[in-house]
């Protein structure tokens, strides 16, 4: 029933499927192997393979890394200031938040906290 000797095209009496020419039947399918898994080389300055590919090295020197977390979003200022900050220090920081705002969304923020009256008494821990 599951004989490996077998080819799927193979007629139940052993003998190959021939097409209508004469010849036996055969895969359509190209040898080579499929482009999906190959790495690709766009030097092109923009996608994150070819930018890590020469950063990598230079962080694996640089040695511990700084995590920064900032709840409640973090602006494109704070993200320039830490790409800079890594660049002077020479070590890899790691910037999180909650979100990335812009300045109105920023400003947005800073008005809810002033008319919600926030207090560490509010708070239950």
């Amino acid at each position: 029933m599951n004989d490996p000797s077998r080819s799927f095209h193979e007629a139940s009496n052993g003998t190959p499927v021939r097409t209508g020419s004469g010849q036996p039947a055969h895969s359509m399918r190209s040898r080579r192997p499929a482009t999906w898994a190959r790495p690709r080389n766009s030097d092109d300055g923009y996608s994150s393979d070819s930018v890590l590919k020469y950063a990598s090295n230079d962080f694996k020197t640089m040695g511990q890394r700084i995590f920064v977390f900032i709840i409640g979003g973090a602006t494109r200022s704070e993200l320039r200031v830490v790409h800079k900050l890594t660049s002077k220090f020479k070590r890899e920081i790691i910037l999180g938040s909650t979100s990335i705002d812009d300045p109105a969304q920023f400003i947005t923020k800073l008005k809810m906290l002033s008319t919600q009256e926030l207090s560490v008494d509010d708070l239950q821990i």
